[in-house]
């Protein structure tokens, strides 16, 4: 099986929309955007534990060796 080396680790960032005022997120490796939330939310709390939910669930797939 081929191994792939990231040079870049994984940035999330999260941003309010000026205009519509929802909070969004993304994850960025290197200057690619790899993930970002398909929904904006009310406020900034709402989008962080949205974030942190995708944390956690990108950990439980590591722990199960679904992803490296």
């Amino acid at each position: 099986m081929t191994q792939i080396k990231i040079i870049h680790l994984p940035k999330f960032e999260i941003e309010q929309n000026s205009t519509t005022k929802e909070w969004w997120w993304r994850i960025k490796v290197g200057s690619k955007i790899i993930a970002s939330s398909s929904e904006g939310y009310k406020n900034r709390q709402e989008c962080l534990d949205n974030v942190f939910n995708v944390e956690n669930r990108i950990k439980y797939l590591r722990e199960k060796d679904l992803i490296k």
